[in-house]
């Protein structure tokens, strides 16, 4: 139970700006899901992981946040989890924007943000998408295009094989 109160309220901190008690609360929550592999919370089975990687992104660790997407993602894949794969996915699409891999960023924005648990949320539109949409602001055409019908585990053994460095 720990381990989803700290990353709820890890979400909520990181929503409200505040940074490094996010990083904080990720951090333990993250510590806590080791020790028991069946916490869950909105972000999936290891909470902490996924959580943890996107306060890195906001607070400019790209390489760090990097190396933890590409670590929940591979699990993802071994364990063939479709929701964590999901949520990996959304932070790829983030981390790709930053590291100025625009093709295969629009490629993800474009399938994440149709995703129901992402559309529907107002935590992914401020934490993930809001960046991306000021930063690229004047092409919104990128994030209202409709995706292309795609082969998941293709495109999560691709950001993995291409980004997961």
């Amino acid at each position: 139970m720990f381990s989803q109160i700290e990353a709820l309220l890890a979400a909520v901190d990181l929503a409200q700006g505040r940074i490094h008690p996010a990083l904080d609360r990720f951090i333990a929550a993250h510590a806590n899901s080791v020790d028991n592999k069946y916490v869950t919370t909105i972000f999936g089975e290891d909470c902490g992981k996924f959580g943890l990687a996107s306060a890195l992104l906001y607070d400019g660790e790209i390489n760090h946040s990097r190396k933890l997407l590409n670590a929940y993602l591979q699990e993802a894949l071994d364990k063939q989890r479709l929701d964590q794969a999901m949520y990996a996915l959304v932070g790829f699409c983030r981390l790709l924007f930053e590291l100025d891999e625009v093709d295969d960023a629009v490629k993800l924005l474009r399938f994440t943000s149709s995703l129901p648990f992402v559309r529907n949320s107002r935590w992914f539109e401020d934490i993930h998408f809001a960046p991306i949409k000021t930063r690229f602001s004047g092409n919104e055409d990128l994030w209202n295009t409709q995706y292309d019908p795609i082969d998941i585990w293709g495109l999560c053994a691709q950001m993995v094989t291409r980004y997961g460095g």
